[in-house]
């Protein structure tokens, strides 16, 4: 990278020797006077601020991280500065031993270099890894401390710019990814939102660099395809390494456009590293924003389609933080929009494998009445395989949040108040799709909790259906459909405690039953007005809600169905040698399916 050449100036020179020779303090009042990292461009001036500070931050550098024997013995001590006498070093330098030192006295000198800090990656690693440090240390991880904020600034003035003017440096990218991890993410948009639309913008080095990644990352997306996803997925990469919020933009506008684009991009990104895919995450959120101010409803589905079975897919292949992406959805639920719930829906079913229930056969409506086998083999159009991974991240991160029940209270508040609360003009067609697309959406999370949360996690998510109903104004069937997953494992251990006392297993089921009923009953009669209760009994009311269509009748017909679907395989399988192993896979789920009656009542 070129960098800005300036003719010879005394200042300058001035400022350079007193850097090097310890006074920092009279090379201050000489920088403040100069427009903002104006002097580093100054290359003698830049170098000796990186020798500065390669010689404070040297002794806790030292002590703080341990490195290897092995390194330690060919790693070459640290010279002093140029001009500096003994007498300077110990009456004009004050080296930083802790960490509150070095937030108040290498902070502030490394905020002078700016962007141009991008001449000495060692001293960027260095900075990286005393960041790390601190921030994997600390005892409040929420809180904001001085040291905190210090950090937070010279990622924002430093260390982000000046990455931006490092050409294809995969590793300094992973040691800014090593402290922004332990920052919450919306502390880490906002330092990515200052260093795309301030920066870049502002320094005039940044935005000519900008410009150049932007005619290249054009040139790269115009001969990207499925045939060249490998050698164009490198250039990508190396782009990412330095500019991610740039490229990644580019890279988003031209894919909407163009939806062939989806799948070699995904491809292409495997090149990427974590603070790349941070950036990307940043920058979805930022197209989903930026597309509701400039199209129509007609062509906000179409692009928002395409950046959601984009933003599904990578979710899917690829292991980053979607804790943002999430917030945002929920945020937009809160505002009364319901657009972006396509995000969530492709998020949900890339991840899971659970699609929404939408245009269903008889065959796949039968056998979502069945059991979790049953609606996993016959329930969907595309079968759940290999989803294990991605659907308990999605879980891990739903839970460590806490937005399962504020996506379920929200979707199901705007479900019933779409038709009328929102936009009286708005065309009827468009408001049934998205009454529809909620509601499917809703069943779809639904279901994947049910599938994918055990008995205890359910439990420490749930809030009674009488707080559901009363204080989150949640429909009834949305409250009692959440209810089905505890309602079952409550019978049962009712049930368990009844058997003890020696009566029968239909006298112990039903008096079990009575008592969960009659528990939900209880509080649910006075959400109600009095008139209701005359002609509607309130374990009945309960009852009703708490049945699903399995409970009714067992879909016999379904599990033989997919009995002689999977013995006609195992009869073709078995004709060929080479998959026996495959042969006995599919024999022992057959057994498994074979005990369809009790697919609904047993627990663990």
């Amino acid at each position: 990278m070129v960098f800005f050449q300036y003719k010879k100036s005394q200042k300058l020179e001035l400022c350079e020797a007193l850097i090097l020779s310890g006074n920092w303090k009279l090379s201050t009042r000489i920088l403040e006077r100069m427009p903002v990292h104006w002097a580093a461009g100054f290359k003698p001036v830049g170098d000796a601020i990186c020798q500065f500070l390669h010689y404070l931050m040297e002794p806790l550098y030292e002590s703080t991280l341990e490195l290897p024997a092995c390194m330690m013995s060919t790693r070459k001590p640290m010279r002093n500065l140029e001009y500096a006498s003994t007498w300077q070093l110990e009456n004009y330098v004050n080296v930083p031993t802790r960490a509150f030192e070095f937030a108040q006295r290498l902070v502030p000198v490394a905020s002078f270099l700016g962007c141009y800090g991008a001449r000495d990656t060692k001293l960027l690693s260095k900075l990286c890894r005393l960041c790390a440090h601190y921030l994997k240390s600390r005892v409040d991880k929420n809180s904001v401390d001085y040291v905190y904020q210090a950090i937070f600034n010279l990622a924002d003035e430093v260390i982000l710019p000046s990455m931006s003017l490092v050409d294809a440096n995969s590793v300094l990218p992973e040691d800014i990814w090593s402290f922004l991890q332990f920052m919450p993410y919306f502390h880490r948009y906002r330092l990515y939102s200052q260093w795309k639309h301030t920066h870049c913008r502002v320094e005039p080095i940044l935005a000519k660099c900008r410009a150049e990644v932007v005619a290249i990352s054009r040139a790269l997306m115009k001969r990207l395809s499925k045939d060249n996803v490998k050698p164009m997925g490198r250039q990508l990469g190396k782009l990412s390494h330095s500019n991610p919020c740039i490229m990644f933009d580019c890279l988003l506008s031209t894919m909407q456009k163009y939806t062939n684009l989806i799948g070699p991009v995904v491809d292409a990104l495997k090149f990427c590293g974590n603070l790349s895919y941070d950036v990307l995450v940043f920058s979805i959120i930022e197209a989903l924003a930026d597309e509701k101010t400039s199209l129509d409803e007609a062509q906000i589905g179409q692009q928002l389609l395409a950046l959601s079975s984009f933003t599904g897919l990578i979710c899917k292949k690829y292991q980053f933080d979607i804790a943002g992406l999430l917030q945002y959805v929920l945020s937009q639920l809160k505002a009364g929009s319901s657009y972006d719930l396509a995000m969530l829906r492709e998020v949900v079913h890339k991840m899971t494998g659970i699609d929404t229930s939408e245009d269903l056969t008889d065959d796949q409506l039968d056998a979502s009445s069945g059991g979790e086998l049953l609606l996993q083999e016959g329930g969907y159009y595309s079968q759940i395989r290999n989803t294990r991974r991605t659907a308990s991240r999605l879980t891990s991160v739903l839970i460590e949040h806490k937005v399962i029940m504020p996506f379920i209270f929200l979707m199901a508040n705007i479900r019933d108040h779409m038709t009328f609360v929102r936009n009286p003009e708005q065309h009827v067609k468009i408001a049934g799709r998205l009454l529809d697309d909620c509601q499917g959406t809703l069943v779809q999370f639904i279901t994947f909790l049910s599938v994918q949360l055990t008995r205890e996690e359910m439990l420490a998510q749930f809030i009674p259906v009488d707080r559901m109903m009363k204080e989150y104004l949640v429909p009834a069937d949305t409250a009692f459909c959440l209810f089905r997953n505890v309602f079952e494992p409550q019978v049962y251990q009712v049930w368990k405690h009844r058997m003890q006392e020696k009566v029968s297993e239909m006298d112990a089921f039903n008096w079990a039953c009575d008592q969960v009923v009659q528990e939900v009953a209880n509080p649910i009669k006075a959400l109600m007005p009095e008139p209701i209760w005359h002609e509607l009994n309130p374990h009945f009311y309960v009852s009703f809600w708490c049945l699903s269509a399995g409970d009714l009748q067992v879909p016999e017909a379904s599990y033989l169905r997919q009995q002689l679907l999977l013995r006609t395989q195992i009869s073709d399988i078995a004709k060929n040698s080479d998959l026996v192993s495959l042969y006995q896979h599919v024999r022992l789920f057959i057994g498994c399916l074979s005990s369809f009656p009790l697919a609904r009542e047993q627990y663990p």
